[in-house]
């Protein structure tokens, strides 16, 4: 239910989706921190790309912030899930915290 509550949110909004869906299968599952960012990144692929059909087909689209989020989203995700791979998984798991309440003080303040 959580991980399927997150994927909604994240096709419509899509800010902080990875870490809202990283705690919400921490909290459905008992697997590791690195398997749990793997099905992350799949889930997110797959939401994306169905919030896209249905935004392309139905939705208002600026092709231009198109044309620059998504292959910057691709390579965040190739490198990102690169450095995960390398990481202590503590170290995983505080670098997760941290950057998840930075972009909240940062979305809070401005």
């Amino acid at each position: 239910m959580l991980p399927g509550c997150s994927s909604v949110y994240g096709g419509y909004f899509g800010g902080a989706m990875g870490v809202i869906m990283l705690v919400a299968l921490a909290l459905a599952t008992t697997d590791g921190l690195r398997r749990l960012n793997a099905l992350k990144a799949a889930l997110s692929l797959v939401d994306s790309t169905i919030s896209l059909l249905i935004f392309a087909l139905w939705g208002p689209v600026d092709w231009l912030a198109v044309a620059v989020a998504a292959p910057t989203a691709l390579i965040g995700g190739y490198f990102g899930a690169r450095l995960a791979r390398r990481l202590n998984e503590e170290v995983l798991r505080w670098l997760v915290v941290a950057v998840g309440l930075a972009v909240s003080i940062a979305l809070f303040i401005g």
